[in-house]
């Protein structure tokens, strides 16, 4: 059973067609970063969609490497724009050689640390602007403590990436 967004873009590649959904959905365009994309979160992005929590490449094998930095899965990302997680993939004309997923495997790695290298840059100054605040004598507010939550929570998860 085909997907609404399949159907929209049906004769383009798998990050193609994840593109145009992302778009689609959230009114966004997904940003090119590295080898990839940025994208907002299609679960907890909120009504704006401004915050790209999201990183996904293509790999030689024209598999998508999807990796939601919020706490989101894969699965529910795709779900939430029409799409399944088979949509990530080429339609495979020839069993993968060992070789083939052995470099499938470090392109994957690859995007994830890279992915997760830049969420630790831009937490870092998150992490830096606050401080800022603090030592200019703002006060520790609620709002201020969630987001250095938020900056812990996403360190981690990069962290339990890198390792």
């Amino acid at each position: 059973m085909a997907s609404s967004a399949l159907a929209i873009v049906p004769s383009t590649s798998p990050l193609d067609r994840l593109l145009h959904a992302v778009e689609s959905f959230t009114g966004r365009r997904p940003r090119r970063s590295g080898n990839g994309y940025r994208l907002p979160c299609t679960v907890c992005g909120g009504p704006s969609y401004r915050s790209y929590k999201a990183a996904a490449s293509e790999a030689t094998n024209g598999a998508i490497l999807l990796k939601p930095f919020c706490g989101c899965t894969a699965a529910d990302y795709v779900h939430a724009i029409g799409l399944s997680l088979g949509d990530l993939f080429p339609v495979r004309l020839a069993p993968q050689t060992p070789e083939e997923r052995r470099i499938a495997r470090q392109q994957a790695r690859l995007c994830y640390v890279s992915a997760a290298v830049r969420v630790l840059h831009h937490e870092a100054h998150v992490l830096a602007a606050i401080a800022g605040m603090l030592r200019a004598g703002s006060a520790l507010t609620d709002e201020l403590a969630e987001r250095l939550q938020r900056v812990v929570d996403r360190v981690e998860d990069a962290k339990a990436t890198l390792t």
